[in-house]
């Protein structure tokens, strides 16, 4: 399957998750849905990965992860383009 990558909005993302952006006002905000994890014995976790760049092209995924029951967020550390792949559900 080929796909062509589209710039990310929170409505085009809505069906897998929130877009964590930059307040419309200044302030806090807060996002404690988006910390949901439906296991009772699970608790909270963080860690930091550094991928290598993949200036090859085409990309190719040969692997999703699926986070059935807890949420990831992605925060670039760096000023560069990023590209996340996501899917529905399988049924």
């Amino acid at each position: 399957m080929e796909l062509t990558p589209q710039p990310l909005t929170k409505e085009a993302f809505a069906p897998y998750g929130d877009v964590i952006d930059v307040p419309d006002a200044p302030g806090r905000t807060y996002y404690e849905d988006a910390l949901g994890n439906l296991r009772p014995e699970a608790h909270a976790s963080l860690s930091v990965s550094l991928k290598p760049e993949t200036p090859e092209r085409p990309l190719k995924a040969e692997l999703l992860e699926r986070h059935e029951f807890s949420s990831q967020t992605f925060v670039p550390l760096d000023v560069a383009r990023w590209l996340i792949v996501v899917a529905p559900h399988a049924k």
